[in-house]
């Protein structure tokens, strides 16, 4: 227990008890184990035990519990801080909990082992929507401020709203503009046309394929990256309901 009890551990330490106890005793005793520690090492504990359980273990079920729990516990010791720069930096660990928890909770990356239920669709745009109301508190910069609005108009188009999605990504794409980001600017495009598409599937089918291919012909990695991210988002939102 002298290791659960100090706030001399590494994250890496802390991590690797964490893991260790999720074998053998309940989540909550590893939430509590945390909150006996220095509260912004908790909070990067939250971030590398999110992504360890997401990408090393495809546990999504653990991944959303432990990336609730540490979002709960950022913006709660930030509005204890005494310090403006302890706190600023608590919202934004819970932030990029926010964020990463909206992503991984999103069905159109198709990500091999992970299963998403109705409930983890719910949690995910919760937590999108909280990813932008920070990057607006925190005043992020403006590209920053286009990915929040992404994860928002990504999760809207897993609850099937396409034209509240449509309008998100446009409002993503006028961050990405005053960003100077083009291929980011092109990467919303093919959302604003794929919620059109989903929609409206008689009229939008084929501009959003063109695009697509377009994409492909551009030539460069990221643009041919964006294409196939694009492409298995609409084959996952395609499949009959």
């Amino acid at each position: 227990m002298g290791l659960a009890m100090t706030k001399q551990a590494t994250a890496e330490e802390l991590v690797t008890l964490v893991t260790e106890m999720l074998g053998r005793a309940d989540r909550y005793a590893a939430i509590e184990l945390l909150g006996r520690h220095d509260p912004q090492l908790a909070a990067e504990v939250y971030e590398k035990l999110q992504l360890d359980l997401y990408w090393k273990q495809k546990n999504l079920p653990a991944t959303v519990a432990f990336s609730q729990a540490g979002i709960q516990h950022s913006l709660t010791a930030a509005g204890k801080a005494t310090d403006d720069a302890a706190a600023r930096s608590l919202r934004g660990a819970a932030k990029h909990l926010a964020y990463n928890l909206a992503s991984f909770t999103w069905p159109g990356w198709n990500e091999p082992g992970i299963v998403i239920t109705e409930s983890d669709l719910a949690i995910g745009l919760e937590a999108a929507r909280l990813n932008v109301r920070l990057a607006e508190e925190l005043d992020r910069p403006e590209k920053a401020r286009a990915n929040a609005l992404w994860t928002l108009g990504a999760q809207q188009l897993a609850a099937g709203d396409h034209s509240q999605a449509a309008e998100t990504f446009g409002r993503a794409q006028s961050h990405a503009i005053r960003a100077d980001a083009p291929a980011l600017v092109q990467m919303l495009e093919g959302y604003v046309l794929m919620s059109h598409s989903l929609a409206q599937p008689a009229d939008g089918n084929g501009r959003f394929e063109s695009f697509v291919d377009s994409l492909r012909a551009d030539g460069t990695q990221e643009a041919k990256e964006y294409a196939e991210q694009l492409s298995v988002a609409m084959t996952v939102f395609q499949k009959p309901v």
